[in-house]
């Protein structure tokens, strides 16, 4: 009979794993098929991630919060999806939806899937040092440093593949409106959170109205 599984995952005990429980259990997905770890993304051995492993069978599908809860060392991501697939286990990530065991058997799919476990790696080995040496230069030249106010959590999640996505020349706006679910008021606002200079890159320069929106939300 096929079984519903989730894992979630917390870095350390000040992280709460609540928001990640709610959103199983709205699922339907029963408690003892609930599978969750406060330890580091980067450890390949974590307890209950292993034990979840242990029971999974053909047919059964695994649910995450979001990628970088399965693992932030791109290496094991591939060694646990390439598993996922031997064994005839479907996945999901319910942030990013579009990761799942059908899409990533697509090129367009599995770069997705590459991009998002190489930037989730890339920001766990990035210092905190050098963030903190970036906000002195900062504040040293007049500027507050710190993320935007009222930029939401989720927000803060998604920034960082936005930006990625608005590199891609064949990306537009409303592509990555459609793939993070956001409005395009959002996708400015991730670009700002960033300190991404959209213009630079912008599909439509010409488009005052997009200018527009990103003033209208620093003001907001």
């Amino acid at each position: 009979m096929k079984e519903v599984f989730a894992y979630g995952r917390v870095s350390t005990d000040t992280q709460n794993l609540d928001m990640q429980i709610d959103k199983f259990k709205l699922l339907g997905i029963k408690e003892e098929n609930i599978f969750l770890d406060e330890d580091s993304g980067k450890k390949d051995d974590r307890k209950q991630l292993q034990n979840l492993l242990g029971k999974l069978r053909k047919g059964d599908q695994v649910v995450f919060y979001d990628l970088t809860r399965l693992g932030r060392n791109l290496k094991y991501l591939i060694t646990l999806i390439e598993h996922f697939y031997s064994i005839g286990v479907d996945f999901k990530d319910l942030t990013n939806p579009f990761i799942n065991t059908q899409s990533t058997r697509t090129a367009e799919g599995e770069l997705v899937f590459l991009l998002f476990g190489a930037l989730g790696q890339y920001f766990r080995k990035s210092s905190n040092e050098k963030v903190k040496a970036g906000l002195e230069a900062a504040r040293k030249r007049g500027k507050v440093g710190g993320r935007p106010k009222g930029a939401s959590k989720r927000l803060r999640e998604v920034a960082p593949h936005v930006v990625v996505m608005h590199k891609n020349p064949d990306t537009s706006i409303s592509d990555i409106r459609k793939a993070f679910k956001i409005s395009q008021g959002s996708v400015y606002k991730c670009f700002e959170i960033e300190n991404y200079d959209y213009k630079k890159q912008h599909k439509n320069k010409g488009n005052k109205n997009a200018a527009y929106k990103v003033k209208k939300t620093k003001a907001a």
